[in-house]
């Protein structure tokens, strides 16, 4: 089963992909894919509530807003400069051991959103904002 969440910032819905890759609002099951679900029984729970629901759930267009996939996520663990290709363009060497590091969970973000920066100019003292794109 293959989970996403929809929909304008603030405003998500949980949605699956069924097994004929049609993907549906999966706001009738109840919940979202949040700590709680996950922590629980929540994937038997949609299982369940998937085999009988699922093929009526209203379908999410192509052109929906991909969300973050998981809602408040407690911590973001990340694995760095694991991957041979990461190291070999950083001009690094392979690490002994991957590397483990917290992202701050306002990093979040859907696939294609905007991402907000904020960067300190040290010789001003002065902050600016702004947002960019991810290049596609």
């Amino acid at each position: 089963m293959k989970l996403f969440r929809h929909g304008p910032p603030g405003a998500e819905r949980p949605g699956l992909v069924r097994a004929d890759g049609a993907r549906v609002d999966a706001s009738g099951f109840g919940g979202d894919w949040d700590s709680g679900f996950f922590g629980g029984d929540g994937l038997a729970r949609l299982a369940d509530w998937a085999g009988r629901e699922a093929a009526g759930a209203p379908r999410v267009p192509e052109s929906a807003r991909l969300a973050p996939a998981v809602a408040r996520p407690g911590k973001i663990v990340c694995i760095g400069l694991n991957y041979r290709d990461h190291a070999r363009e950083s001009g690094a060497s392979l690490p002994a051991e991957p590397i483990v590091f917290l992202k701050a969970t306002s990093a979040l973000a859907g696939p294609n959103d905007d991402l907000a920066l904020e960067v300190r100019d040290p010789r001003r003292g002065a902050r600016a904002r702004g947002r960019v794109r991810p290049a596609q």
